[in-house]
């Protein structure tokens, strides 16, 4: 068979013989460089293919790099960036035609943070979320340094609020930190308390632009209150949910926050649409009804996921984890199981692992633990430990992510 004809002699390199173009895939982002997937031709034209050069161009300007095989990692770019890449293959007699085009954006790893509950201080732990280990000191604290138990944290990609807490005496107060820079809390606002003039125990959604608190320990209530996450004010009205309650768990896509769980209503899954207020939509039902999860937003773009707590009569802690999809209602499904029974916790998530820390074993005041644990949240399966927080912490505290699959 006749090899392509791609030109003739161009440039010193006999384009008759040199190798067709490759088949260009899909990109990976990573902190300031972006991975790209091709698939060499099968007609490697005369001669052998030594190496595969991708270049990458934003806003006029390329950068590149080159390997031997698939993918060729290109390094330099800026975070946030979108850069268009295509790749060639390169032999002895020349270059290939260019492949066709993809975009990518290399972005920033993940950042996990986990504050609030007993034994802290008002400490913040740091967690990078696609790799293992122990937490590290983030390196400021709440602008309360007395325990503040049962907060609720809603994140931006760039912004985590803490908010509320059972404290003495309550807490109505939004604390701002920037994932990028340590630092003590800056005051954001006040959580909007409606009838009941404080704030705790609510469980949290997000979509990167608004926040959200649903449920209230003050008297079991059933508001749910939205702030904006980049402007600093107090939170509003947003709607009420079916029932009253808290201690509940929350998770979100871009356009859905759902609601799961909670003291006095333990399995009812509430879900509202982020960009409307009104009130919540029944979703359906846990697979088995507690309070007290782990708080904090744990979800992939199509998944969002529940992890411990405590059930109803007979009180029993839980290892259980189970998830929904959050764009169908319907009830939870087993996904698989924590190290241990647990309550009391806090979470975060990429939009690929789900993380949970910390928590209450089984006993209340001997059972504080300091373990961090992971799942993959595509793959159904028991979790993985991940590494230790700095000090124990329980009583739930919560968690926020700069990268959770509600953020856009």
């Amino acid at each position: 068979m006749a090899k392509q004809h791609k030109g003739g002699l161009i440039a010193g390199f006999d384009q008759l013989r040199a190798p067709n173009a490759p088949t260009i895939g899909a990109t990976t982002a990573g902190d300031e460089q972006v991975a790209v997937a091709f698939t060499a031709a099968s007609d490697a034209g005369a001669g052998t293919v030594s190496s595969f050069a991708v270049t990458g161009i934003a806003s006029g300007a390329s950068t590149g790099a080159s390997g031997t095989s698939s993918p060729v990692t290109v390094t330099g770019l800026t975070n946030g960036t979108e850069v268009t890449f295509s790749v060639i293959a390169i032999s002895e007699f020349g270059a290939s035609p260019s492949s066709g085009t993809v975009t990518g954006t290399a972005e920033a790893p993940p950042i996990g943070l986990f504050g609030g509950g007993s034994n802290t201080s008002g400490d913040l732990d740091k967690i990078i979320i696609t790799t293992t280990g122990n937490a590290t000191d983030f390196g400021g604290n709440m602008s309360d340094d007395s325990e503040r138990q049962i907060t609720t944290c809603v994140s931006s990609s760039t912004r985590a609020l803490f908010a509320g807490g059972n404290s003495n005496p309550h807490k109505t107060t939004i604390d701002l930190f920037l994932f990028a820079s340590a630092g003590n809390a800056v005051d954001f606002g006040d959580v909007f308390t409606g009838s009941t003039g404080n704030q705790y125990g609510s469980a949290p959604a997000s979509n990167g632009t608004k926040g959200l608190f649903a449920g209230n320990g003050a008297g079991d209530s059933n508001e749910i209150s939205i702030v904006t996450i980049a402007t600093a004010g107090n939170g509003a009205d947003f709607g009420n949910l079916t029932v009253g309650r808290f201690y509940a768990a929350g998770t979100s896509s871009t356009t859905r926050a759902i609601f799961g769980g909670g003291y006095a209503d333990y399995n009812t899954i509430d879900f509202v649409i982020i960009a409307s207020t009104g009130n919540a939509t029944d979703f359906g039902d846990l697979t088995a009804g507690r309070m007290s999860l782990h708080n904090g937003v744990v979800s992939s773009s199509t998944r969002g996921l529940f992890a411990g707590g405590v059930s109803a009569g007979p009180t029993v802690r839980e290892d259980i984890i189970e998830y929904i999809t959050m764009g169908t209602e319907g009830n939870g499904t087993d996904f698989g199981n924590l190290a241990q029974d647990k309550t009391d916790g806090a979470a975060c998530s990429s939009k690929l692992r789900g993380v949970f820390a910390g928590g209450t074993g089984y006993n209340p005041y001997t059972g504080k633990l300091n373990v961090i644990e992971y799942v993959t949240i595509a793959t159904i399966g028991n979790a993985a430990d991940f590494g230790d927080l700095t000090q124990t912490n329980y009583n739930q505290g919560s968690g926020g992510s700069s990268g959770h699959g509600g953020i856009a």
